[in-house]
């Protein structure tokens, strides 16, 4: 399974440290009503252009506010683990696939 699924075998080693770390940021917001946060810091993306010059901030937010992380748990524990979730699921449905075909006879 290793060769033909990396991504999913990278999954399985790693998810009983996955589920740690999700448990504990559930827990963190849920009873302690901790949200994650990074300071806001304005990019060209945040401002309304006008004869190629920089206005205003358009972004609604202030530069070094805090500003929620917009990321699921999963993707960040993805992003820390270093599991590519497209990869994943594109194994997962070639693993799907061939158990239909089983199934069916056709494998």
């Amino acid at each position: 399974m290793t060769e033909e699924y990396p991504e999913c075998e990278k999954t399985r080693k790693v998810q009983p440290q996955s589920q740690a770390i999700g448990e504990f940021l559930e827990w963190l917001g849920e009873e302690k009503k901790v949200r994650l946060c990074c300071m806001h810091q304005h990019t060209d993306a945040c401002y309304e252009e006008s004869d190629h010059k920089r206005l205003w901030p358009t972004c609604g937010w202030t530069e070094y506010a805090y500003t929620p992380i917009r990321l699921s748990i999963e993707n960040l524990l993805a992003e820390f683990l270093e599991i590519d979730l497209v990869k994943v699921e594109k194994e997962r449905r070639v693993m799907l696939e061939k158990l239909r075909e089983v199934r069916d006879g056709n494998g």
